[in-house]
Formats: structure tokens, C-alpha cells, sequence
């Protein structure tokens, strides 16, 4: 079994951290590194019941799920449900919106010494901040680019922390995440016997981008990109990680939004 040594040592460094008036608002993919993270917390101190999880439903795992809830974590019932036929963002937008202000309504927000949001999407952010968010004791952490986007559009009240963005994790994280993403694909098409594909990659941010380069012009396989913000991206984009696969891009690998889908039958993958 996987022993977590980060988590580990990060629970070493700070073993005396003062959580027992520490209320956590989580939006997290709950798999086993996240349920290891909120088992290391509790050791630490944080009561499970000023534990509060919402999980992503598309990715939620139903063992973890029932683990956090033994515990005695507060987890959202939608955790692992799933509204086929309505756009995600709104919906997830609108159950968080009523579990987090049922949540926030019963507690009593400005007593806690730190409120701490730890989020993925960037919803949580915008949605305690309308409720809540002039209090002096709420801090925020954003793990995706595009929940910073999503904060930074709409503003939020209180100091937040973007993971996502930081020098570290787009130098470092984004292109060991990208290549061994590249490396599962080129495994995957060898065993299914596609060794000519034409593929489609949707999304250009850090990770995409360099999935994209190396599938194009290191495994030379033939295919499009595609990415609403494209311009934007190709001549704004500074990121320090991943950026140059615009430097090799022809016009023929980009395809336009008006092109997108009626040629999406020109793809394997």
C-alpha cells in the first residue's frame, strides 16, 4: 500500500498546527490521496465534524466516499450523483449552492479562528464569499486554473491561495502530469493496434499543450487542436511551462470553433 510520504512529512512539519477551531470547507475529487489528506488533518486536529466535503460526481470514489463519512466528515449527498441531461457547471453550481448556505447557516461563521476553503472549480470560492465572505478569519486555496480564472472574474472578499498557477506546480507538475499522459495514450494505442491515429486534443492549457506536442512532433502522429481562447492563449500566454507547441503549430493542426463539429468524425481519438 501506498504510504503517502509527502503527506507524511508534511504532517511532521507542522504537528503543531491548531486545528480543533479550524472549520474546512472542501470541493475535492474524492479518491485515496484526498481521503489519506483528510485522515492526516484529523490527526492533526481537525474535528470531523467542522470537516465539510463535497465531492466531484464524475470522479468520486464510493469506497473513499463511505470512509470520509464513517469518520464522521460532513459530506454532501450529491457527491456521487449525477444529472446526465443538465449542463454540469449549473448544476453542481446550484447543489453547492444549497448545501454550503445550509452548511454556513447553522454555524457560527465569525467564531471559528480560521475558515479555510479548499477547492477545485472555484465555485466554493464565489458562493461562502456572497454568504460570507467579509469575515476576517476565511482564507481560500484553488487548485485549478480554471477556478483562478473564475475567482479572478468575479472577485471574492477574502485572500485565496492559487495552487494551480503557482511557478512550481506549472515547471514541475504539469509536465510530469503531461508526459505521463502521453506515455498511457501511446501504451494504449500499441495495445488496441492503432499505430496511425488522428487525434483531437481539446484544451490547451499547461498539461494539454504539452500532451499535444508530444503526440504531434516527438511521436509524429497526425491530428488537430482545438481551444475557444486559442488567440488569446497562442500570443498571451506566458506560463513557464508547456508553452512551446505554439512555436510549432501550422494552421491545418488548429481547428476553428465554427469547424469543430462537423469534423469531428476525422478523429480516432
Amino acid at each position: 500500500m501506498y504510504t503517502y510520504p509527502l503527506l507524511q512529512r508534511v504532517s511532521e512539519l507542522y504537528s503543531e498546527a491548531e486545528l480543533s477551531n479550524v472549520l474546512l470547507l472542501a470541493c475535492q475529487h474524492l479518491l485515496e490521496p484526498q481521503q489519506r489528506m483528510f485522515e492526516h488533518l484529523i490527526k492533526l486536529g481537525l474535528k470531523p465534524e467542522n470537516c465539510v466535503i463535497v465531492g466531484k460526481n464524475y470522479s468520486t470514489n464510493s469506497e473513499v466516499l463511505k470512509k470520509l463519512c464513517d469518520l464522521g466528515c460532513v459530506v454532501a449527498p450529491f457527491s456521487d450523483k449525477f444529472e446526465a441531461e443538465q449542463p454540469f457547471d449549473q448544476w453542481f453550481e446550484n447543489r453547492l449552492t444549497s448545501f454550503i448556505g445550509a452548511e454556513v447557516s447553522c454555524r457560527p461563521m465569525g467564531e471559528y479562528r480560521k475558515v479555510i476553503i479548499l477547492d477545485d472549480g472555484g465555485f466554493m470560492h464565489l458562493i461562502v464569499d456572497k454568504l460570507c465572505g467579509q469575515n476576517s478569519n476565511i482564507v481560500g486555496v484553488e487548485q485549478t486554473s480554471s477556478g483562478h480564472h473564475r475567482i479572478k472574474v468575479h472577485g471574492v472578499h477574502f485572500p485565496f491561495i492559487s495552487v494551480a498557477r503557482s511557478y512550481h506546480k506549472l515547471l514541475y507538475e504539469s509536465p510530469y502530469i503531461g508526459i505521463n499522459g502521453k506515455v498511457r495514450i501511446v501504451k494504449h494505442l500499441r495495445k488496441v493496434g492503432n499505430t496511425t491515429p488522428r487525434i483531437l486534443f481539446l484544451g490547451l492549457g499547461p498539461i494539454g499543450r504539452l500532451v499535444a506536442g508530444q503526440l504531434l512532433f516527438v511521436e509524429k502522429h497526425e491530428g488537430c487542436v482545438f481551444d475557444p481562447k486559442f488567440e488569446e492563449m497562442r500570443y498571451g500566454s506566458r506560463d513557464q511551462a508547456c508553452r512551446g507547441v505554439f512555436d510549432f503549430l501550422r494552421p491545418e493542426h488548429v481547428l476553428r470553433s465554427e469547424d469543430l463539429t462537423s469534423r469531428l468524425q476525422e478523429f480516432d481519438v
